[in-house]
């Protein structure tokens, strides 16, 4: 290949990459939404084996596309194969979480309950962003789960619901 080629091929930019970045600064929801349709069909069509952690981290991504575009279907079949992992999810806390405030943040109720329903640890695990969703989304008039403590959870969701929730 001569240098050329592979600064062309350097340009090219990947279309997960393309889809993390507009889902970071919830910007062109449709077209991620488009994007990540095509590269699941591409997928499913090709016989490209991922590694388990990146077939995890790519469905982490996908899903949390759908769940922003409301397409709770495809975001319950996709989170599947990271929530089941719970060792996964507790060493990605952060990623996790961040799905989770997304999810809060969308309080499609049904949704909610199934999930936290089928991976019951999501409660303990990130117990202060789901007080914190209680406190601030489903009940906000409550004191009950109210505490100090929680600012950095309320301020999570606060920031999932202006990027995701328009």
């Amino acid at each position: 290949m001569n240098k050329e080629e592979n600064e062309q091929l350097e340009e090219i930019e990947d279309p997960i990459q393309t889809v993390y970045g507009y889902l970071v600064n919830g910007e062109h929801k449709k077209e991620a939404l488009f994007l990540v349709q095509s590269l699941e069909q591409a997928f499913d069509r090709s016989e490209i084996q991922f590694e388990p952690a990146v077939l995890i981290a790519v469905h982490h991504i996908f899903a949390t596309v759908y769940i922003w575009n409301d397409e709770l279907e495809m975001a319950a079949k996709l989170q599947h194969t990271f929530l089941v992992n719970k060792e996964w999810c507790v060493q990605n806390k952060p990623a996790t979480g961040s799905y989770l405030a997304i999810v809060f943040a969308k309080n499609q109720q049904a949704f909610i309950d199934k999930t936290l329903q089928k991976y019951n640890f999501l409660t303990t695990e990130f117990n202060e962003l789901y007080k914190a969703y209680l406190s601030s989304i489903v009940n906000p008039n409550s004191e009950e789960h109210f505490s100090l403590d929680l600012l950095p959870f309320y301020q999570q969701l606060k920031n999932a619901q202006q990027l995701y929730c328009h």
